[in-house]
Formats: structure tokens, sequence, C-alpha cells
């Protein structure tokens, strides 16, 4: 498959109607194979964004543009408003209980001066309801050419339940419905093959879709990730607590799913999957002494997309090769890998050097191990390079006072996805 034609995922059979007489999609994807970080001659940067965010559009508690100009304001360059089965397009009033009230207080303070038309509240029949504002009107209001992005996106979920199957899908031009299955698994690729018909039918435009939260309501597996044949894209760390990013005692963090699944696909010969990131469910409180106080992670997590330009299709063409990274916090200046060796340079403001990179993967000699340290340093530029026993091998770089998640005493990372040496050394773009 040819890059240009910016499918994200290819499927054997495009499915049907939703519903549970569905065939179940039954031939695995076709992926372009791609080798992450490849060296390039075009001049590129990092673009900084949040790929899965909700707001009172769907399952968030802040209005949409509470989310925009935070981010906006936080100095990201990026975000993907990932309504829930919904997209932002249509007329939508929606009842403002008490914290709705002090975001629109803050609001009033923030846009009232300047934009006096900018908030609609009107008396309905429970009490005072708000219009949501709409994705052009976002757009009108906050795009800047070259500085902020607002990427067309939305969330696949067919009922939350006890083992909730969400897909984020970035780059769909029309709603896509969620379908039903079997089990975790069949509801994720039945879901993958609606999302496989829009790429189809948008042939020529950048899609991708990922599975969103795997450890909510513990859902999948390492196993399940190791079928999964509809997306080679999943969600390692994810902002809110109830998607168990980092396990607990009885399981083990996506984190560790991802490499225990990777070793598997590696030995298989199916294409590794890629780790994303994503705020999620965004929560703000309004506190006298800061006009803006957030629970429980302020912008965190994120990815960092490398492109020449801040362009929707440059972004989903460079998360389709790989060349991006995760965070919860720490930033990264280059990520590189000529097909022998994995350079890793971090974003050193202090001078200390207080982090250190992990390089960590799977030996073909010893195939029964996936996410083992093959190489931690202090270096940095942090350099793995590789012997030609590696199974794959990816980059992790661990704060050591910045903290992310004191609950389960984490500290802020950042994460490469992994690359291979079974690949063919890459070619610059």
């Amino acid at each position: 498959m040819l890059r240009g034609v910016g499918i994200g995922l290819v499927l054997g059979c495009a499915g049907c109607a939703g519903g549970e007489e569905e065939p179940r999609p039954a031939e695995p994807p076709i992926f372009r194979p791609v080798q992450p970080y490849a060296p390039t001659s075009a001049l590129t940067r990092w673009w900084k964004g949040n790929p899965h965010a909700h707001s009172l559009w769907s399952t968030g508690e802040a209005p949409p543009e509470a989310l925009v100009a935070t981010y906006r304001r936080q100095g990201f360059h990026f975000l993907a408003l990932t309504e829930r089965n919904e997209l932002p397009n249509s007329e939508r009033w929606v009842p403002i209980h008490s914290k709705q009230a002090q975001y629109l207080e803050g609001l009033a303070w923030e846009f009232g001066r300047t934009w006096t038309n900018w908030r609609h509240v009107r008396t309905g029949a429970e009490g005072e309801e708000l219009l949501l504002k709409t994705l052009p009107e976002l757009r009108s209001h906050y795009e800047r050419q070259g500085e902020f992005l607002l990427l067309d996106g939305q969330e696949i979920g067919d009922g939350t339940g006890l083992h909730p199957v969400d897909l984020v899908v970035l780059g769909a031009e029309r709603q896509i419905e969620p379908r039903y299955g079997v089990d975790s698994l069949d509801r994720a690729e039945r879901n993958l093959a609606g999302v496989r018909e829009q790429a189809v039918a948008q042939i020529g435009t950048p899609l991708l879709a990922y599975l969103a939260h795997p450890n909510k309501g513990w859902t999948f597996t390492a196993a399940d990730l190791v079928a999964l044949r509809g997306t080679r894209f999943i969600e390692i760390v994810n902002g809110s607590a109830q998607a168990n990013s980092f396990g607990d005692e009885a399981h083990p963090s996506v984190e560790a799913l991802w490499d225990q699944a990777n070793l598997e696909r590696a030995r298989s010969g199916a294409p590794l999957l890629f780790g994303i990131a994503g705020e999620d469910e965004f929560a703000m409180v309004f506190n006298e002494y800061d006009f803006w106080d957030y629970e429980p992670h302020p912008g965190n997590p994120w990815i960092a997309v490398r492109a020449q330009t801040l362009n929707s299709d440059e972004l989903l063409l460079a998360l389709q090769d790989g060349d991006f990274y995760g965070s919860t916090g720490l930033e990264l200046e280059d990520v590189r890998f000529d097909g022998k060796a994995l350079t890793v340079d971090t974003v050193d403001p202090s001078g200390l050097r207080e982090f250190r990179t992990r390089f960590i993967g799977a030996r073909r000699s010893r195939p029964e191990e996936g996410g083992v340290i093959l190489l931690e340093t202090r270096e940095d530029p942090a350099v793995y390079t590789l012997t030609g026993d590696e199974l794959f091998v990816r980059a992790q770089v661990i704060s050591d006072f910045i903290p992310y998640d004191s609950d389960a005493n984490v500290h802020a990372c950042a994460w490469t996805q992994p690359v291979q040496p079974s690949l063919a050394a890459p070619e610059p773009r």
C-alpha cells in the first residue's frame, strides 16, 4: 500500500450494517511495513497534541471551548475532540449543573469582555440550559495556521458495561455508527470494519483508528492484543483513573501488555503495535486562587508527532509511520533509527540529566521473555546498538523527580515506538 493512499488500516471484509447478525471480518488486515524514525532530509519538527478528549458533547464535564482554550493556552499544537458516538456539528442544548456553572463563570470572565455573544443560555423545562459550541465555531475562533489545529475526531463505543470497547478515530469525515459483537475482541474488529468502510469512502484522505484504554474494565488481555488485526495502534496511557493504565496487584499495566503482545507478534511476523497516549476525560474545577485548576493530570498525557507542517494530513500520515512518541511529562529532542542503532535525545532544561533511558525489548535467543530491559543509561543522547538478536527494541525515558501518578508511584516518562532489525533499513522519506 502506498503512503499517499492514507489509510491507517485495511480489513479483508468491509462488513455490512450493524447488528449481531453481521458476519465478523474473516481476513487479516494488510499493513504497509514501516520502520519508525526513518532518516529524512525534510525539515521537520515535533507537534504536541492530545488525540483523545471529551467535552459536554458526550462524557466530559466542561464546555468544549474550555477544553480548546486551555490546551491552546498550555502550548499544545493540536487537539481532537473525540466525542462518544457524536460529531459536534449540530445544535445541542445541555442542562447547566453546579459544576458547569463554575465553568461558565470562568468563561464569562475570559470571553465576556470581548465576545459578549459567545455564550448562549436559555431557560428550559428543568432550568437553565447551555447551547454547545460546534466544531466549525471552535475552529473559526481558535485555530491559527502553524500554531493550533483541531483534528476531526470521534470515539466509537458500543456501550460501557463492565467491559467497554472504545475506538478513537482521527480524520474521519463522517460519523461512524457503533457495531456489536460476541466478545470484546469481536466487537473491536466489527467496529474497525466500519472504520475500514469509511477509509475506503474517503480514500486519499488519511484516517487512523486506535483501541482506547485496553485496561478499562480489564477488558483486553495480551492474547487479545496479539490477535488484534483491525489496527496496529493502542492507547498505552490514558489520563482517566478508570482506565487502569498502570494495572494493579492482579493485573499488568497496559505497557506490560504491549510488550508481551509485541513479543508474540514479532515471533509470528505480525506488524508490531504502536503506543498512543491521550487525556480522555477532561475535568476542571474552579479555584479562586488559580483561574483554572485541574484534575488529575493537567494536559497529560499527550503525544508529539514529527511532521513538516501543522496539517491534519501530515500529522496522520506521520502517525501511521510511527514517527511520534508518547509522554506523561518529558519532551524528546530527537529520535532516530538507521537500522543499526536507536538514538534518543531528551530535552534537558536543567542540564543535570535528572532522568534515565531504558531500552526495552525482546531477544530471539530468549523468546519467552518480553519487556526485558536491554540497556539502562544516563547518557544523553542515549544510544542502543542492535546486535541482531533483538525481536524489537523501544526506548523509555523516566524522570527522577517529576511525579505523574503518585498513587501508582509512577514518574513522568516518554516512550518511543518499537523498531525491528528484521525490517529493511529505513529509507529517507
